[in-house]
């Protein structure tokens, strides 16, 4: 009886550190599948800008077509999670052509505590606002653009990082019940920067959204925003 509990005991053991050590491998996999998008994004990004003068794209255009042109593609009218998403619209699809890069592995697509925006996954990763129109973020705009080729420090200022907001005010989410979706333009991050390379971002200091804390959901400094 006694070498039996001992077998078990051991058991339990090596099955704990197999769990442990399949949830490390699983997130090293998924920090290295965020950092290859990002990575081909800053290249998409890099010809979309020699191929326009050196000028950013937009964030957003005006209304058109019954919906909206982001930067990442066409979002049409109607209920949230019932809208049709065309990401071949968007500033960078034809140096990309990937339905996969925008998803970011670490995204909760799957929690419950996740709301749609389309029919489809949109975007898990937002663009830097500040390098698409010039002005304060309330100023969103499709006909200002800022040059990447004068930016003083394209190494210190970030481009891309994985974005997310929660909502709290479009059905079906409310006050009483916040969900987690996607959104467009940064808050925290790993990040890539203007001027290509990949690193992590830490969100700043007491900016943690605590209406649901284990999203993980913060804002990064404007040090690495604001050119």
């Amino acid at each position: 009886m006694v070498e039996l509990l001992v077998v078990l005991v051991v058991i339990a053991i090596l099955t704990s550190l197999m769990g442990s050590s399949l949830a490390l491998v699983r997130s090293c996999a998924r920090k290295v599948a965020c950092t290859s998008n990002l990575m081909q994004m800053g290249v998409a990004s890099q010809l979309y800008w020699a191929d326009h003068e050196q000028h950013t794209f937009d964030y957003v255009k005006q209304p058109k077509d019954g919906g909206m042109l982001y930067w990442f593609g066409w979002l049409g009218g109607g209920k949230e999670g019932q809208r049709v998403l065309d990401r071949t619209r968007g500033a960078l699809w034809p140096y990309t052509e990937s339905k996969g890069i925008g998803v970011c592995p670490s995204f909760p697509y799957h929690r419950s505590h996740y709301k749609a925006k389309a029919t489809t996954v949109s975007f898990g990763y937002g663009y830097n606002l500040h390098l698409a129109c010039h002005g304060s973020l309330g100023k969103v705009s499709g006909f200002s653009h800022r040059s990447i080729a004068q930016l003083a420090s394209p190494s210190k200022t970030v481009l891309f990082a994985d974005a997310a907001q929660i909502n709290d005010f479009q059905p079906p989410a409310s006050r009483d019940h916040p969900l987690v979706e996607e959104f467009y333009y940064i808050s925290d991050g790993p990040a890539l920067y203007a001027n290509g390379h990949v690193a992590a971002e830490s969100p700043l200091e007491g900016s943690l959204d605590i209406r649901i804390r284990k999203a993980g959901i913060a804002r990064l400094r404007t040090e690495v925003l604001v050119p």
